[in-house]
């Protein structure tokens, strides 16, 4: 075989192994995309359920954290409206333990 021959067919092989290089470097660049695109849509995908959260924690007007004081009984709540009906001038008495009117006539 000449002498040109075998050159040139080295510098093929060369240029099949240089071609396969750049071909897998440009497959985990690929792979390094698909990746980085996965996180960024499951970070964008937990801010959204994090922020659905937070909305729906705020209609419902509870905090987030676990209360450090604890909340006052029934009977304190009773009292406190009672003491605010009678401040206000309204009857403390419930309308059911009222007195009915007697009907007389049938």
């Amino acid at each position: 075989m000449p002498k040109k021959f075998k050159a040139a067919r080295g510098s093929l092989e060369e240029a099949h192994e240089q071609m396969a290089h750049w071909a897998k470097k440009v497959k985990e660049h690929i792979a390094a995309l698909k990746e980085a695109e996965t996180k960024k849509n499951y970070a964008v995908k937990k801010l959204d359920e994090w922020d659905r959260k937070a909305e729906a924690r705020a209609r419902r007007k509870r905090p987030p954290w676990p209360l450090l004081c604890p909340l006052p009984s029934k009977e304190e709540d009773e009292k406190e409206e009672k003491k605010e009906d009678e401040a206000a001038g309204v009857s403390p008495t419930p309308i059911s333990k009222m007195k009915q009117p007697v009907i007389t006539h049938t």
